[in-house]
């Protein structure tokens, strides 16, 4: 067994000598001496830089999105983007649907459920508020409220009847 192996890597030391003809004048055109090593060396160093090329090719150009599994290089910035967005989106929802109550509120009669200036400071700074009128307002803000109500009503009332006469 040894002496085959042996006989294997003898094999590739051998000396040749190869040779560039022209085929129709039988031309020396050149001439160099190799080995089977040598052919050998020189085939693995070519399919090694042909794969390292390649793999460099698909890796450092946009090349690689075309192959499947990869994704856009773009794509954890769009989301991120797109996070951002929705946030400020959801932000801007909920003051709306705050200012829509209140109105609805105001024209019904109703008394306000939100302190609507805290409620739309909390929601620009994302915290989601269900705090009511009566858990912030004092008993002097409540009477103040009471008498500006009611002055606001005598004076409607009075408007109407001036315009009915």
């Amino acid at each position: 067994m040894k002496m085959k192996i042996k006989s294997f890597f003898n094999n590739f030391k051998g000396s040749f000598r190869i040779v560039i003809m022209h085929p129709d004048t039988y031309e020396e055109k050149g001439a160099f001496a190799t080995s089977k090593l040598k052919v050998a060396v020189l085939v693995i160093v070519a399919a090694f830089l042909l794969v390292s090329g390649t793999a460099a090719l698909i890796v450092f150009t946009p090349i690689r999105e075309l192959i499947p599994g990869y994704t856009d290089v773009t794509l954890s910035q769009r989301i991120y983007e797109m996070e951002r967005r929705t946030d400020s989106l959801e932000v801007v929802l909920r003051q709306k649907d705050l200012y829509i109550n209140n109105l609805r509120c105001i024209i019904s009669g109703e008394q306000l459920p939100d302190d609507s200036l805290r409620a739309v400071t909390l929601i620009n700074k994302g915290v989601k508020t269900t705090t009511t009128v009566s858990d912030i307002k004092s008993k002097n803000d409540s009477l103040f409220r009471l008498q500006f109500e009611t002055e606001v009503k005598n004076d409607i009332l009075l408007a109407l009847d001036t315009l009915e006469k």
